[in-house]
């Protein structure tokens, strides 16, 4: 079977990847201010351009900060296509975060940061002159989102953090401070818990931001855990059409349409079984213990079954005899 463009352009950039891009020094520029950042909470931020060249230098002068909420482990070549041809002619935007032990938290632009460590090349971030605030780096973590759309799953790691870390409550005064349903955070809730093993079919998550397609997730989850099923099992078992959807597909976006369509049939298809041996009990005899090793139970209305297991030759002469008496 010959590989489709999505696949073949996903062994490209793997190939890439393993072999490295670039091979430069690690180097780190500070100019002077750049500009001043102004933030709703009036505060006013200056803004200093700094460039961390080659993957060791960012993985070890910069990090993601907490109030990024961003699912680091989702970002992969696949998912940060839109970019990673770019990043490497030049970065069009800088990240913003601020300094912290010498370590520069990233605020926003974490795409833009992994982008250019898989690339081993330059990575540009406007660094504040103090830290920024959680209050203030949700307002810039919320601009952000334009740029690209947040999955229910991201959404609700990061608000399940909130929680985790007491600073709600409960998810209904979430729900409240944070302007939201209590509907939509419930679904990003339960979102965040799906398993790994069914989020890393996905080659770009980011797709799956529908409503409807987190709740069909969501579904096979629960299916998977109301019959016991591991989430490595119910994988292995379709990976055949996994790798045939990846195979056939020519996009990210066709590749996540068959996906949902392999994950849920699947699914369907244990939750038929279950119905059908629900069914098949349903439709075993009711057995009555009537004591010393005697059972009756009724088969349906015009039959029944007297089961003598265990009783003596003497006593069942006596139970024969007794209907022989009752039915004359």
């Amino acid at each position: 079977m010959s590989k489709s463009a999505l696949a073949l352009r996903l062994e490209k950039r793997k190939k890439a990847i393993e072999a490295g891009s670039y091979s430069s020094e690690d180097a780190v520029s500070d100019n002077k201010i750049t500009r001043t950042l102004s933030l709703a909470s009036g505060k006013a931020v200056e803004l200093r351009l700094y460039t961390f060249t080659g993957k060791s230098s960012i993985e070890d002068c910069t990090d993601v900060d907490a109030s990024n909420i961003r699912n680091q482990d989702l970002l992969n070549d696949e998912s940060l296509k839109d970019i990673l041809s770019s990043i490497e002619v030049g970065q069009l935007y800088p990240a913003i975060g601020y300094m912290e032990n010498g370590i520069v938290k990233v605020v926003d632009g974490s795409r833009r940061r992994k982008a250019a460590i898989l690339r081993d090349c330059s990575f540009s971030v406007e660094v504040a002159d103090c830290k920024i605030s959680l209050k203030d780096a949700e307002e810039i973590v919320r601009i952000s989102e334009q740029k690209r759309k947040l999955s229910y799953i991201e959404w609700g790691k990061y608000y399940q953090s909130k929680l985790d870390r007491n600073i709600y409550p409960s998810a209904k005064c979430l729900a409240e401070k944070e302007g939201v349903s209590t509907g939509y955070v419930s679904l990003c809730l339960n979102a965040a818990k799906l398993p790994e093993e069914i989020i890393d079919v996905f080659i770009d998550l980011s797709l799956v931001s529908s409503q409807k397609d987190t709740k069909v997730l969501v579904e096979i989850g629960n299916t998977l855990r109301s019959n016991e099923l591991s989430p490595k099992s119910f994988i292995e078992q379709i990976q055949d059409e996994l790798s045939n959807a990846l195979s056939k597909s020519n996009t990210p976006e066709e590749h996540t349409e068959m996906v949902l369509a392999i994950l849920l049939s699947s699914a369907k298809k244990i939750k038929n079984s279950k119905i059908d041996v629900a069914k098949e009990d349903k439709k075993l005899p009711k057995i009555e213990k009537l004591g010393g090793g005697v059972t009756f139970a009724i088969r349906s209305k015009d039959s029944a079954v007297i089961n003598l297991r265990k009783v003596s030759e003497d006593k069942r002469n006596k139970i024969k005899e007794f209907i022989k008496e009752l039915m004359n």
